[in-house]
């Protein structure tokens, strides 16, 4: 069986939340920290947004010059390869700063936190998105270099500390994506995956954005008829009576620098 790279129901549900907030906000130009296959940068680059991304994985930096060769070769995104904490020709002064599924990943989340609020000019954006209950920790977690999912109330507490003001703390993918927690969890104890348990924390952390894991992040072609907005609209509409829960399996928040 063929299967193709398809977004699964919880980026989706993502990607609703984080379109409407582009849409909302009134930005030029952004910086991706840990910008994985490119995916998210697509999306800003789609609005007409000029931008740069930076990863230290090289499979990653592959993958994203791949997917926008074309903003790319149109002066309108620049990659680098390195370790944000070291690289210093990245930029300052950007309107928007978006650094999704990464400091989880990062032992110091509050030297992360603080240098990424330097980047962001004063009256611009950081978005930010982490993994959420520390009870959900499942081999998803323990295979792609996870130090720790994080609770509500500790990402206020960190945000405090730093001296950042969260305007929104989104709950995504309630209930949808609880329900099938275990399902996703599944595919990956059937998939190769699995053996990176025996991987170090930076191999893992790596290849966590780049992953083909079939019926997680590639499926067959006739999910589509299911794996798309309007299939998937009244799960979307659900997800918004959760947005200031603390159910959701994971985190958005946005913040005015």
């Amino acid at each position: 069986m063929n299967f193709i790279k398809m977004n699964p129901p919880g980026t989706i549900c993502f990607n609703d939340v984080y379109e409407k907030i582009l849409r909302d906000i009134n930005v030029n130009n952004f910086l991706d920290v840990g910008c994985g296959g490119g995916e998210n940068s697509q999306i800003a680059l789609q609005k007409g947004m000029k931008g740069v991304g930076i990863d230290f994985s090289p499979l990653a930096i592959q993958r994203s010059q791949a997917l926008l060769d074309d903003y790319i070769k149109d002066g309108k995104y620049k990659l680098i390869q390195g370790d944000f904490f070291d690289t210093t020709d990245i930029g300052h002064n950007f309107d928007l700063v978006i650094s999704f599924f990464t400091m989880e990943h990062i032992e110091d989340d509050e030297k992360f936190l603080r240098l990424l609020k330097k980047r962001v000019r004063p009256g611009g954006y950081l978005l930010f998105a982490v993994p959420a209950q520390s009870d959900k920790w499942g081999i998803e977690d323990d295979t792609v270099g996870h130090l720790r999912r994080y609770e509500k109330t500790d990402l206020i507490n960190l945000f405090k500390k730093c001296d950042i003001s969260i305007f929104d703390i989104f709950s995504i993918g309630v209930p949808l994506c609880n329900a099938i927690l275990k399902l996703s969890n599944l595919t990956i104890i059937k998939s190769m995956e699995k053996n990176k348990l025996n991987c170090s924390k930076i191999e893992q952390t790596k290849g966590s954005g780049v992953r083909e894991i079939p019926y997680k992040t590639v499926f067959p072609k006739m999910f589509k008829l299911f794996l798309n907005r309007k299939a998937m609209y009244p799960f979307l509409l659900c997800q918004r009576l959760f947005f200031h829960s603390e159910m959701g399996i994971n985190y958005l928040i946005k913040c005015k620098i």
